[in-house]
């Protein structure tokens, strides 16, 4: 009974119109949910009630409980990281994004606010150069300019179908370059193969045409490492008739650009 009020509380302070308010709501039920995680609520059914509790800020359609969901799960998240239980980590963060794409969450904020909350789980920037002020010093930018790495074992547990999910509900020209980053974190997913043959083939291939040279030249970049490592034959062929071609225009440049070759191996 103390927890449910406490909850019934906590709810309150979250619905309200003023942000302070809302982001002490979001604080007490950030340190109930970690209570949870850290195994402190042992009774099945009080379990039950704060996991349900916290779904229901997302099955209402008001984009501030959206934006509270998700602030409660970067708290938690970041708490439970030092465990470094890379299993439990990606399960939290999996949950907490497919109950968002249930929601056919399509809102800028709350698609930033997810694209922040992946970026900063999974990207290590080892000597910021600077407080994060702006986009460009986000972890997400260090990303680009291979000035960070990624954790490759939470990688390994996230459901590269948020990934996916992300990078189609992006704007695809004001937020290119965010794009870029998803997009960069969906090929490293993808050299396990199950996760390839989820994305599909026809993904990536849908990519060259886009107005991103970025997007692009990744696209492409991906799809001849994967025609190298699965279809070695046909590779050396491509670039055996490149190299004709090359030579009779005496245009080098198709040997070297892996955008030229995928489009003479699909045209």
């Amino acid at each position: 009974a103390p927890l449910r009020k406490h909850l019934s509380t906590v709810l309150t302070l979250i619905a309200s119109p003023q942000p302070a308010v809302r982001r002490t709501g979001e604080y007490c039920f950030a340190q109930v949910l970690q209570a949870l995680y850290d195994g402190a609520i042992s009774s099945p059914s009080l379990q039950e009630l704060v996991r349900s509790q916290y779904a229901s800020l997302v099955s209402t359609d008001d984009g501030k409980h959206h934006l509270s969901y998700l602030a409660i799960a970067a708290r938690v998240f970041f708490h439970l990281r030092v465990k470094q239980n890379w299993a439990l980590l990606g399960n939290f963060l999996n949950n907490c994004m497919k109950q968002l794409i249930l929601a056919k969450e399509n809102r800028v904020e709350c698609l930033l606010s997810m694209f922040d909350l992946i970026m900063d789980s999974v990207v290590v920037v080892d000597v910021p150069l600077q407080p994060v002020t702006t986009r460009n010093d986000a972890s997400y930018m260090h990303l680009l300019h291979d000035s960070a790495r990624i954790c490759t074992l939470l990688l390994r547990e996230l459901d590269v179908e948020v990934l996916q999910y992300l990078f189609t509900r992006l704007h695809p020209t004001s937020r290119s370059d965010m794009r870029e980053a998803v997009l960069v974190l969906i090929m490293h997913k993808c050299d396990l193969k199950k996760d390839a043959e989820r994305i599909g083939f026809g993904f990536f291939r849908s990519l060259l045409a886009s107005r991103s040279p970025c997007i692009a030249l990744h696209a492409s970049g991906f799809l001849m490492t994967q025609l190298k490592a699965e279809k070695p034959g046909e590779y050396r062929a491509l670039l055996r008739r490149l190299l004709k071609q090359a030579q009779s225009t005496e245009d080098l440049s198709t040997l070297s650009n892996a955008y030229l070759q995928v489009h003479a191996l699909l045209t």
